[in-house]
């Protein structure tokens, strides 16, 4: 007998086959992606947080040296106001300022941060822009 067409009990079996094929390849995919997701969630949110408390302090930036000014969270208080007198690129201060001065200030999910502030000199005696570093923490 010359067969030259698939009979219909051979379609429907490979296509069985192929979606049986299709499912395992599915539900691997699946196992992969929510592995993933569970095990990088903290550093997600981390970056979240962490970006949320740079645009907190972008936005209070302020040439304002009072304590009581909106630019106070980002003030370099190491050294005294005006006496920046060392190179341009160079920090005022090695020292920089902590902020809070000790501990962490508490965000959601028991994410905690703080942060560094440096002033870096402009070489004339002032300051030429500031350096920020944010330090987070996270539960588990």
């Amino acid at each position: 007998m010359n067969h030259k067409a698939m009979s219909l009990v051979e379609v429907i079996v490979a296509l069985v086959i192929l979606s049986i094929a299709a499912l395992g390849v599915a539900s691997t995919i699946n196992l992969v992606s929510k592995g993933r997701t569970s095990v990088g969630s903290p550093d997600l949110k981390a970056v979240s947080y962490a970006r949320e408390v740079f645009e907190k302090l972008k936005n209070s930036v302020s040439e304002n040296t009072a304590a009581s000014t909106p630019g106070a969270l980002l003030l370099d208080t190491s050294y005294a106001a005006g006496s920046c007198s060392t190179g341009v690129g160079q920090f005022c201060n090695a020292t920089g300022t902590r902020y809070p001065s000790s501990g962490t200030t508490p965000l959601a999910e028991g994410f905690a941060y703080y942060y560094w502030v440096w002033d870096i000199s402009d070489g004339n005696g002032g300051v030429a822009y500031k350096k920020v570093t944010v330090s987070l923490s996270w539960p588990g």
